[in-house]
């Protein structure tokens, strides 16, 4: 199902955060693998799901929404070329946003969603 939305940091759209969605629906008698769909914020905080570098969109479903906006400890990006691993990247967003935990949850209805928006808050 097609899945975009938006997200800001204190009301502000914020570029280079990546958007996960873990699924909360379980089929154990499929034995495949959970889709993850996943995508990244533009420079007006909007992006678009997808569950490979081809195919757009996200399983209809119960998700939890993790953030992560990494970035040097300065906070510039990191470099083209470099993993976050090698940059001793940093996530610039409140640390409960990036664990299974995360308050986030969301609904992809079957038919998909090209509204959904979340607010965060950057650490402190």
């Amino acid at each position: 199902m097609p899945a975009s939305g938006i997200v800001t940091v204190a009301g502000e759209p914020t570029e280079r955060i990546t958007v996960t969605l873990l699924s909360q629906s379980t089929d154990e008698n499929t034995g495949e693998k959970p889709v993850v769909p996943y995508g990244q914020t533009d420079s007006e905080g909007k992006f678009t799901l997808k569950v490979s570098g081809s195919e757009l969109g996200a399983p209809a479903g119960e998700y939890i929404v993790l953030f992560q906006k990494l970035t040097l400890a300065d906070g510039s990006p990191i470099p083209e070329g470099q993993t976050a691993a090698d940059a001793d990247a940093v996530n610039q967003l409140d640390d409960k946003y990036s664990r299974p935990g995360s308050p986030v949850s969301v609904t992809i209805p079957a038919e998909g969603t090209d509204n959904l928006s979340f607010d965060l808050t950057a650490k402190r």
